[in-house]
């Protein structure tokens, strides 16, 4: 035969097509039932009664509890009608296999996964450390399957390779759901019910998208050293709903946080991206606590919470779009809006009310801007200037206070533009402590609703005449 025939016939072949080539040989299927009588050739007719597996075939499995350690042979697929349980006492590995339909009981670890593996409607039980561990080069695919912690402190997936989940629940006593220990995971309608931990993020990254979580006690969502992106998820209880560590990015772009025993979102030492974010019911550390962090979040609704809305401790935030209502401490009186302590921070758009405390609260040399705030029903007023704070604002509304609307108790300064009033409260109070200067321009209330030696009204800039009026 000449050299180029077969180059030939490859060329013919690649120009016939796709609907005229002759379909892929299909595979060999095997039928088992655990209940059939002996003998029996693994036809429809006369299914084998051993689940005794080979490389490329496709096993169809009857109800039944079934026998099954160790690897999984190469290309095998088990497909399982009703109730199937496979007892694996010593755990499954597989490389190359597709399981659906079926439960898998048992093992240190449930499924061991070393290449491309793919799982429909598979249920994970009684495994006593991880129901499915995927290697650093693995991919598993996860659609419409479950995990259920029955042994305390154990995992449902560790994966240090790419994972792929969708319509997953975890469930029961698990210390986490998902552990990402490198590698890639995009999750896709999760749910998580008694988990300490949802997700839990230690490096790589991780995308989850639609996801409901309930009944735990850690932080719903964790990331370290790694990168978890957030779209859409609800948080009922846990600790945090979110919680960062040094060095972790966050992005949250869809957040419902109800009653977080500690605070829905703490970003520490990180940076993060946060946006329509809804908490309601939160502890004591606030809706967002942010500390030595790198944070914008926009559109944050918060309400019925304790002590404060917002902390800034250290680090730089920017904050827009703030609505913050009924903030109280344990016996209903303090409770501020934003409280700004020895950081930078830039707020706009704040529409706070009904708050125990202030509306913004800069402390401990804290540097912020603030461009429209609106505080109703603020008890000690819209803004409060102390212990060497430096606070540039524009715009503050300050509606039924009971104490001044702008107050700096100790040395402090204030640079303010504009000013509005209602109600009996006083507009600003300076205690005009060494060091102490506030500068008032644009609208203000009535000289005598201003008191204090360091104000300061400077006159607007005159301007200069133009070449027609000369």
């Amino acid at each position: 035969m000449r050299w180029w025939l077969p180059v030939l016939a490859v060329i013919a072949c690649a120009r016939v097509p796709p609907s005229e080539r002759p379909a892929p040989a299909a595979r060999p299927e095997r039928w088992v039932d655990g209940s059939a009588p002996e003998g029996g050739d693994g036809s429809r007719e006369r299914p084998q009664r051993a689940l005794a597996l080979a490389p490329g075939t496709v096993f169809h499995v009857a109800t039944g509890l079934y026998e099954l350690s160790g690897a999984l042979p190469d290309g095998v697929e088990l497909v399982g009608a009703k109730t199937v349980v496979l007892h694996a006492p010593e755990g499954l590995t597989a490389t190359n296999a597709r399981l659906q339909s079926v439960a898998i009981q048992g093992g240190q670890v449930g499924l061991t996964v070393q290449g491309s593996v793919t799982l429909r409607d598979v249920a994970f039980s009684g495994q006593r450390q991880v129901a499915v561990k995927v290697g650093p080069r693995a991919v598993l695919t996860v659609i419409g399957s479950e995990i259920v912690g029955s042994v305390p402190e154990s995992r449902g997936i560790v994966s240090e390779g790419r994972l792929q989940l969708a319509a997953t629940a975890f469930k029961g006593a698990l210390r986490r759901g998902v552990h990402v220990l490198g590698g890639e995971a995009v999750i896709e309608d999760l749910t998580s019910v008694g988990a300490a931990e949802a997700v839990h993020v230690a490096s790589g990254l991780a995308r989850v998208e639609r996801a409901s979580v309930s009944g735990g006690r850690g932080p719903a969502f964790f990331v370290a050293a790694g990168r978890l992106e957030l779209r859409e998820v609800k948080v009922t209880g846990h600790e945090y709903a979110v919680q960062t560590a040094i060095g972790a990015q966050l992005d949250v772009n869809g957040l419902v946080s109800e009653r977080a025993a500690i605070a829905a979102v703490a970003v520490v030492g990180a940076k993060a991206n946060l946006e329509h974010l809804t908490i309601s019911r939160h502890g004591s550390h606030g809706a967002l606590e942010l500390l030595d962090a790198d944070v914008r979040a926009t559109d944050v609704t918060v309400s019925e919470g304790a002590d404060y809305a917002v902390l800034i401790r250290k680090g730089k935030a920017e904050l827009k779009q703030l609505k913050a209502r009924f903030i109280h401490d344990g016996d209903g009186s303090g409770g501020d809006g934003v409280l700004v302590r020895d950081a930078e921070a830039r707020l706009e758009d704040l529409d706070l009310s009904d708050l125990g405390g202030a509306g913004v609260v800069a402390s401990a040399l804290a540097s912020v801007d603030i461009v429209g705030l609106r505080c109703e029903r603020c008890r000690i007023g819209a803004l409060l200037v102390e212990r060497r704070a430096t606070v540039r604002a524009k715009g503050i509304v300050s509606i039924g206070a009971r104490e001044a609307a702008v107050s700096l108790p100790d040395d402090g300064v204030l640079e303010l533009d504009g000013l509005e009033v209602e109600g009996s409260s006083q507009a600003v109070w300076a205690e005009c402590a060494p060091g102490s200067r506030v500068v008032l321009r644009g609208k203000l209330p009535a000289r005598e609703l201003l008191s204090g030696r360091c104000l300061e009204f400077p006159r607007p800039a005159a301007r200069e005449p133009s070449d027609s009026g000369r």
